[in-house]
């Protein structure tokens, strides 16, 4: 039950009511282990929590029912840590950083700065971004469901790529600080708006060359 897609599984039969919808339970860490009782239980930290009620929302009572759950505290670096260790990725360089592993498809795990989202499946050593984020964290806008669209179509879709193609897409996402989780045109705004600033710091940069080309060559006039 480590990812997302085999928790969503076991809710297959799960009539959605107001937010407690199959998405909303599975990506906070619920899976159903009893349908009559509608028991669900969370793979991080074993608690199980039944009796749901129509206005209920799973994170909310996930939280107060477990508040000391590594999947609802990644802001701490043991716990973030620990997702490492679940999904036995055990890279010491990678677990110092601000990186968490988040299973959304079976078998394939991703790589997520708990601050701002920019995430890799490239288990590298050296991935370094600029994190941009000053709003509410990232992992608790995950958990809460606000990317749950975003997450269903990576579940749901299958791409077949020869070798050399998605060697191509590796590299452009990882150099343009991909995040799996924006939509087509907020990573479009993203990539253009980062383009914008790289060409600006040049403009600068070629401006000051030229004022001091000038001064230099006023002084030699001077003389």
């Amino acid at each position: 039950m480590i990812s997302l897609e085999e928790r969503l599984k076991t809710l297959k039969t799960w009539k959605d009511k107001n937010k407690l919808t199959r998405m909303n339970f599975s990506v906070c860490g619920f899976y159903l282990i009893c349908s009559e009782t509608e028991c669900m239980r969370c793979f991080f930290c074993d608690k199980s929590l039944d009796g749901w009620e129509r206005n209920d929302e799973p994170y909310s009572e996930h939280l107060g029912h477990s508040k000391k759950c590594i999947l609802l505290n990644l802001h701490i670096k043991k716990n973030r840590n620990e997702t490492f260790v679940i999904s036995k990725l055990n890279n010491s360089k990678l677990m110092d950083t601000d990186f968490f592993v988040y299973r959304i498809k079976k078998n394939i795990d991703t790589l997520f700065c708990y601050i701002c989202g920019y995430s890799t499946d490239l288990q590298t050593e050296n991935i370094s971004h600029e994190c941009k984020n000053t709003g509410e964290l990232f992992c608790r806008r995950l958990l809460k469901g606000e990317y749950n669209n975003q997450l269903e179509m990576i579940i749901n879709k299958k791409i077949c790529l020869d070798k050399a193609m998605k060697s191509s897409i590796e590299y452009f996402l990882n150099k343009y600080k991909y995040n799996s989780l924006l939509t087509v045109k907020e990573y479009l705004e993203q990539s253009i708006n980062e383009e914008l600033h790289e060409f600006e710091k040049e403009m600068k940069l070629y401006t000051k060359m030229a004022d001091s080309l000038i001064e230099d060559i006023s002084e030699i006039d001077n003389k």
